[in-house]
């Protein structure tokens, strides 16, 4: 905030960016309206973002489309708020599309009949681009594809950004290897390109190092209540496993609630796996080791991929690590 003449503060201008920065406001205006390139150097424009941030000055979104007729604002199509992964991606895509002058809108991924809602605000130009979070993109989707960027998802034509896992489940296998005759591997009951992929590669990795390896695949809600019990009656169901992996933070918190309805205890008992490093897993005692992957990489790498006007690539992939001695 900056001050106003009565000494009260006010919401900072793009003319108090521009005295800040010592230039003039027109060039203020270019930058944060996306047109910078090949009319504001990169010395400037740069001097010109340090201001803003330094001030804490966000564009007028409305006066930015009225001025242009184009949307600065992006919206992220989610499936379900409460997931608490969707957190983590949600504040890392907010503060990467601020540092390019964009604004973020959470949009539901609902349906009107056979219509995408989120597609008529893209149609109508209240927003300029969307992304799409662990949802495949409608059969309609057409001419509309060089606006809609993945986030962990994959399909060609489009641009997208997803976790690499292939290391460090290769990393977890290992380690399973040497104490694991038999394996439960908690998934999603969802038919979703991230939980799919997730379950292959780990799958492909412990087929490499432990072949010998019993997977019983048991497939659960991601709601913990609900996961709890459909866990708990799979492990009563035969012999226990030695070490349980969860494909989500959620799951493996629905995973610690079924152990006591088995007579298990985690870490006494049975070693419990998680992939997340959410508040979720965080929260759980003794916290779950696993495969960390940060929510917030993932939402600012689909930004800055989906904002990218000249990318050597369509896909990025976001690295994730093993932790096997501490927690996730």
């Amino acid at each position: 905030m900056v001050k106003g003449v009565s000494g009260v503060p006010r919401r900072p201008t793009g003319a108090d960016v521009a005295r800040l920065a010592g230039v003039n406001q027109a060039s203020v205006s270019r930058v944060f309206a996306g047109k910078a390139s090949g009319r504001v150097s990169p010395e400037v424009e740069q001097r010109i973002r340090q201001a803003a941030a330094q001030l804490r000055y966000e564009p007028h979104v409305s006066g930015q489309f009225l001025r242009s007729g184009r949307s600065s604002v992006l919206g992220l199509v989610v499936t379900d708020f409460e997931n608490p992964f969707f957190g983590a991606v949600s504040r890392g895509a907010q503060s990467a599309a601020a540092s390019h002058g964009h604004s973020l809108m959470l949009m539901e991924a609902a349906y009107e009949g056979d219509a995408f809602i989120p597609f008529r605000a893209l149609d109508a130009g209240l927003v300029s681009g969307l992304l799409l979070y662990s949802i495949s993109p409608p059969p309609d989707t057409g001419d509309r594809a060089p606006r809609v960027t993945l986030i962990e998802s994959r399909l060609p034509g489009f641009r997208s950004a997803a976790f690499n896992v292939s290391a460090s489940f290769r990393d977890l296998a290992s380690a399973l290897a040497v104490k694991a005759r038999r394996v439960a591997y908690v998934d999603a009951d969802l038919q979703r390109w991230a939980f799919q992929h997730r379950r292959s590669e780990l799958f492909a990795a412990l087929e490499e190092s432990a072949p010998r390896t019993e997977v019983q695949v048991i497939e659960a809600p991601l709601r913990i209540d609900v996961a709890a019990r459909t866990i708990a009656g799979a492990l009563g169901s035969g012999p226990a496993p030695d070490v349980i992996v969860c494909a989500d933070d959620v799951l493996t918190a629905g995973a610690y609630h079924a152990l006591p309805a088995v007579g298990l205890r985690s870490e006494h008992d049975i070693d419990v796996f998680t992939f997340g490093g959410t508040v979720v897993g965080h929260a759980l005692l003794p916290q779950p080791r696993g495969v960390r992957a940060s929510g917030a990489s993932l939402g600012s790498a689909a930004i800055e991929l989906h904002l990218d006007q000249n990318p050597t690539t369509t896909e990025v992939d976001v690295p994730t690590q093993a932790v096997l001695d501490g927690p996730c």
